[in-house]
């Protein structure tokens, strides 16, 4: 059985800016055997963990890197999956502001969703284990006065 709602809105009905490493949307498909999970990898302008602000021209240009060559979802930061158990299916810039399940996401967001089909992780995802997305990999920081 599938389990959807409509998940984009209008601003008038968000209440909040979604945050990264939020999931935003779900939507089980036991009889095909997956799960999609969308929501935000990095908010430009936004503090994140690390104390760290990304612009929208550096999250560009990482999600394009990332599209370009990886593809891969990693597991906690330790294990990397392989694109049969968890494909990428979408991967985008919000263009402008917008709403998914009345949380506004912030022009220039990177913007993702995974097919999951490895049970434990939907599992993990269905129990809110697992319940964002977080980037990981090097970058150069630079101090500005």
């Amino acid at each position: 059985m599938t389990e959807a709602t409509e998940p984009f809105g209008s601003s008038a009905d968000a209440e909040d800016f979604a945050g990264a490493n939020e999931i935003l949307f779900k939507q089980e498909d036991d009889d095909k055997g997956y799960t999609l999970v969308t929501g935000p990898v990095l908010v430009p302008e936004s503090v994140d963990k690390q104390g760290d602000i990304v612009s929208a021209d550096e999250i560009k240009e990482a999600a394009y890197q990332y599209v370009e060559d990886s593809q891969r979802a990693g597991l906690m930061h330790s294990v990397m999956l392989g694109t049969k158990k968890v494909p990428l299916v979408e991967s985008f810039i919000a263009p402008q502001q917008l709403t998914i399940n009345r949380k506004r996401v912030k022009k220039g967001s990177w913007v993702v969703t995974f097919k999951v089909y490895d049970e434990k992780l939907r599992k993990m995802i269905k129990d809110g284990t697992l319940n964002g997305f977080s980037i990981g990999g090097r970058s150069s920081v630079e101090d500005v006065d």
